[in-house]
């Protein structure tokens, strides 16, 4: 029967091999390069439902909205019109999008804010704030976003944790609907953010990022 200290000597000399195999299977390793590439789409970014290219800027008005116009001061209700914006895929060199290969196939629109720290909770929705601060003359009015494929019917709740959004539609499982030849619509309009209250008088500028994404 070992001893405790030849036991300990036999424990000793196999953590010294086990840490001797581990130090040679470091120096031993080798590297693996993965290389490749993934084209870029056969159809651009276009804005309306004519084909004229690809568009890179994209602005939507709101226009100036008279405080006296304001009857309804609950939280969330909508002030002005809803101004939209289409959006269409047409091919590089111009022309309409050739079509994908199946129905199962679609494209969407991701966005969200340019910065961070913008997105207002009211109620039961979440909506784009002012970039321009109140001391640089900024309203504290918020905008409501909807989309949808043709029509911007649903609305969009934005988020500042990273998942993504669609234009489109207002949950994942929905989206990617719009074939080559739909256009995918954004609809932007202010919404009061206090309740009892009319917003403050100012300017409104936020910016979305926008970026086209296939399945």
């Amino acid at each position: 029967m070992l001893n405790k200290h030849k036991l300990q000597r036999i424990a000793i000399a196999t953590s010294a091999l086990m840490a001797f195999g581990a130090t040679q299977l470091s120096a031993n390793a080798e590297t693996v390069n993965i290389t490749g590439s993934i084209t870029g789409p056969t159809c651009v970014l276009g804005q309306g439902t004519s084909a004229s290219g690809a568009v890179t800027n994209y602005s939507v008005a709101l226009g100036s909205n008279a405080l006296s116009t304001v009857t309804n001061t609950a939280q969330g209700a909508t002030i002005g019109a809803k101004q939209t914006l289409d959006f269409s895929l047409n091919s590089a060199s111009g022309g309409a999008c050739p079509a994908f290969g199946t129905s199962a196939t679609g494209w969407d629109i991701a966005i969200a804010p340019a910065k961070s720290g913008f997105l207002k909770t009211i109620g039961v929705g979440t909506f784009l704030g002012n970039m321009i601060g109140a001391a640089d003359g900024g309203t504290n009015a918020v905008v409501k976003l909807t989309g949808g494929v043709t029509t911007a019917s649903n609305d969009i709740n934005l988020n500042d944790t990273g998942e993504p959004v669609f234009v489109s539609a207002p949950a994942i499982a929905n989206a990617f609907k719009a074939q080559a030849s739909s256009s995918i619509q954004l609809g932007v309009q202010f919404v009061n953010p206090v309740a009892n209250l009319k917003p403050n008088s100012g300017n409104y500028s936020s910016t979305l990022t926008v970026g086209v994404t296939y399945r």
